[in-house]
C-alpha cells in the first residue's frame, strides 16, 4: 500500500504591489517534521507566487520520499487550478513558470496528488503553520 500525506501550504508577501515586496513561501507536513520549508520565492515578489512555490516544494519533497499520494491543504484557488491544470493556466503570464512545473510534476511522477481548500486566517492549525513558515520565508 503506498503512502500518504497531508500537506499544508501557504505564500505570503510583505509590501505586495510596492517596491521592496518580498514574498515567501511555507510548506508544513506536521509538528517537527524535517520535511516542513520555507523560503523566499524567486522572480516577481508577490503571495500568488509563494502559494505555487509552496505547492512546487510540497510535491517534490512528496515525491523524494517516496509517496504515493498526497493532499494539498492551501487557501489558494490559484494553487488548485495549477495542480489540476485549469484550462487558461499556459498563459499565467509571469507565473507560468511555476504553474507548468507543477502541472508536469503532477502529471510525470505517478504520484496522486489532492488539493483540499481550507479557509484563510480561520484557526485551522496546519494552515496557521504554513503561513507562520511563508511569513518567515518571506523575511529570509
Amino acid at each position: 500500500m503506498s503512502r500518504h500525506a497531508d500537506v499544508y501550504t501557504d505564500g505570503a508577501c510583505t509590501n505586495q504591489g510596492l517596491s521592496g515586496a518580498k514574498a515567501g513561501y511555507g510548506v508544513y507536513f506536521g509538528e517537527g517534521s524535517q520535511y516542513n520549508r520555507s523560503g523566499r520565492v524567486d522572480g516577481i515578489q508577490d503571495s500568488n507566487r509563494g502559494e505555487l512555490r509552496a505547492a512546487q516544494v510540497a510535491i517534490n519533497s512528496a515525491k523524494s520520499q517516496g509517496l504515493g499520494s498526497i493532499t494539498i491543504h492551501t487557501d489558494s484557488q490559484y494553487v488548485r487550478d495549477a495542480v489540476h491544470g485549469a484550462s487558461g493556466f499556459q498563459s499565467a503570464g509571469q507565473n507560468r513558470d511555476l504553474m507548468q512545473s507543477i502541472h508536469d510534476s503532477v502529471r510525470t511522477t505517478g504520484m496522486i496528488v489532492n488539493v483540499e481548500l481550507v479557509k484563510g486566517h480561520s484557526n485551522d492549525p496546519g494552515n496557521d503553520a504554513a503561513h507562520k513558515l511563508a511569513t518567515q520565508g518571506a523575511k529570509q
